[in-house]
Protein backbone atom coordinates (compact mmCIF):
# COMPACT_ATOMS: atom_id res chain seq x y z
CA UNK A 1 0.00 0.00 0.00
CA UNK A 2 2.71 2.61 1.04
CA UNK A 3 2.23 5.96 0.45
CA UNK A 4 -0.85 5.62 -2.33
CA UNK A 5 -3.99 7.52 -1.73
CA UNK A 6 -5.91 4.35 -1.01
CA UNK A 7 -3.23 4.19 1.84
CA UNK A 8 -3.76 7.14 2.91
CA UNK A 9 -7.74 6.57 3.80
CA UNK A 10 -7.16 4.03 6.41
CA UNK A 11 -8.52 4.84 9.46
CA UNK A 12 -9.84 3.03 12.53
CA UNK A 13 -11.40 4.44 15.27
CA UNK A 14 -12.19 2.50 18.78
CA UNK A 15 -14.56 4.66 20.72
CA UNK A 16 -15.65 2.28 23.62
CA UNK A 17 -12.40 1.57 26.28
CA UNK A 18 -10.23 3.67 25.62
CA UNK A 19 -10.55 5.96 22.98
CA UNK A 20 -8.55 5.82 20.26
CA UNK A 21 -7.57 7.16 16.33
CA UNK A 22 -5.39 5.56 14.11
CA UNK A 23 -4.35 6.37 11.10
CA UNK A 24 -2.19 4.61 8.87
CA UNK A 25 -1.10 2.57 11.59
CA UNK A 26 -0.07 5.45 13.88
CA UNK A 27 -2.29 6.36 16.59
CA UNK A 28 -3.41 10.23 16.89
CA UNK A 29 -4.59 11.25 20.25
CA UNK A 30 -6.93 13.87 21.79
CA UNK A 31 -4.30 16.22 22.22
CA UNK A 32 -3.31 15.92 18.10
CA UNK A 33 -6.61 17.58 17.43
CA UNK A 34 -6.72 19.90 20.08
CA UNK A 35 -8.13 18.20 23.54
CA UNK A 36 -11.19 17.20 24.93
CA UNK A 37 -13.24 19.16 23.33
CA UNK A 38 -12.32 17.97 19.36
CA UNK A 39 -12.36 14.61 21.22
CA UNK A 40 -16.51 15.32 21.97
CA UNK A 41 -17.12 16.73 18.59
CA UNK A 42 -15.54 13.63 16.81
CA UNK A 43 -17.33 11.09 19.21
CA UNK A 44 -20.67 13.16 18.05
CA UNK A 45 -19.88 12.64 14.28
CA UNK A 46 -18.70 8.99 14.74
CA UNK A 47 -21.56 8.07 16.49
CA UNK A 48 -23.73 9.92 13.75
CA UNK A 49 -21.42 8.44 10.53
CA UNK A 50 -22.90 9.51 7.49
CA UNK A 51 -25.33 12.03 8.62
CA UNK A 52 -25.05 15.84 8.54
CA UNK A 53 -25.07 17.01 12.48
CA UNK A 54 -25.60 20.83 12.47
CA UNK A 55 -23.77 22.99 14.56
CA UNK A 56 -26.39 23.88 16.34
CA UNK A 57 -26.90 20.45 17.78
CA UNK A 58 -23.07 19.91 18.23
CA UNK A 59 -23.18 23.15 20.30
CA UNK A 60 -25.96 21.97 22.40
CA UNK A 61 -24.33 19.21 23.44
CA UNK A 62 -20.89 20.37 24.16
CA UNK A 63 -21.67 23.47 25.88
CA UNK A 64 -25.48 23.01 26.70
CA UNK A 65 -27.40 25.43 28.22
CA UNK A 66 -23.90 27.45 29.20
CA UNK A 67 -23.73 27.82 24.95
CA UNK A 68 -23.80 31.43 24.02
CA UNK A 69 -23.11 33.55 21.07
CA UNK A 70 -19.05 33.24 21.15
CA UNK A 71 -20.12 29.31 20.56
CA UNK A 72 -19.63 28.91 16.56
CA UNK A 73 -15.72 30.07 15.79
CA UNK A 74 -14.30 27.72 18.65
CA UNK A 75 -16.48 25.32 17.40
CA UNK A 76 -15.12 25.90 13.70
CA UNK A 77 -11.62 26.16 15.03
CA UNK A 78 -12.45 22.86 16.84
CA UNK A 79 -13.45 20.90 13.48
CA UNK A 80 -10.24 22.15 11.59
CA UNK A 81 -8.50 20.29 14.00
CA UNK A 82 -9.62 17.60 13.97
CA UNK A 83 -9.70 17.53 9.92
CA UNK A 84 -5.75 18.68 10.40
CA UNK A 85 -5.12 15.93 12.75
CA UNK A 86 -7.29 12.96 11.07
CA UNK A 87 -6.96 13.96 7.12
CA UNK A 88 -3.53 14.06 5.39
CA UNK A 89 -3.32 17.39 3.17
CA UNK A 90 -4.04 15.56 -0.08
CA UNK A 91 -7.12 14.36 0.85
CA UNK A 92 -8.51 17.75 2.84
CA UNK A 93 -12.26 18.45 1.95
CA UNK A 94 -12.50 20.90 -0.58
CA UNK A 95 -15.27 23.72 -0.76
CA UNK A 96 -18.64 21.94 -1.61
CA UNK A 97 -22.64 23.07 -1.60
CA UNK A 98 -23.27 21.52 1.72
CA UNK A 99 -24.66 24.27 4.03
CA UNK A 100 -22.13 26.12 6.56
CA UNK A 101 -24.32 25.13 9.24
CA UNK A 102 -23.44 21.51 9.05
CA UNK A 103 -20.61 19.53 9.59
CA UNK A 104 -20.28 15.93 8.34
CA UNK A 105 -18.32 13.18 6.79
CA UNK A 106 -17.73 12.74 3.14
CA UNK A 107 -20.45 11.17 1.67
CA UNK A 108 -23.06 11.88 4.55
CA UNK A 109 -26.37 12.21 3.39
Amino acid sequence: MGNTPEASKCISVRLFGTFEIRRNGASLFASDMGGRKPRHILEILLLNLGISVSKSRIIEMLWGSSAGGGTVAPLDSYVSGIRRAIQPATLRRARSARPTDAICWPGAR
